[in-house]
């Protein structure tokens, strides 16, 4: 398979694509009800890869997944998390605020 991201409306979300007859299913991941944006930034060629999920009012944060099969979801490890100074933090709130 493929692992990869794409634009879902407003955010980007994963997709495996079947190399065997092409279909694509979309990974539906843990993210709390948040529509986080989430990138495949490298991946072992196997089952492993990292990941980031962001957010226009936050940091992205990193991931490493592991792909357990085509059917289920992968799991996720969180690696890290960059952190705003709060004067960056005020005016990256202050902008989703005017902007959503």
């Amino acid at each position: 398979y493929i692992l990869t991201h794409a634009t879902c409306t407003h955010y980007n979300a994963l997709y495996l694509i079947a190399l065997s007859d092409g279909t694509i299913r979309r990974l539906h991941l843990d993210d709390g009800g948040a529509e986080y944006s989430w990138s495949i930034l490298c991946t072992d060629g196997l089952e492993s890869f990292i990941c980031k999920r962001s957010k226009s009012n936050a940091p992205g944060e990193l991931f490493i997944g592991t792909m357990t099969g085509l059917k289920t979801p992968p799991t996720l490890k969180f690696l890290d998390k960059h952190e705003l100074s709060p004067t960056r933090k005020f005016c990256v709130d202050a902008f989703h605020r005017i902007t959503h």
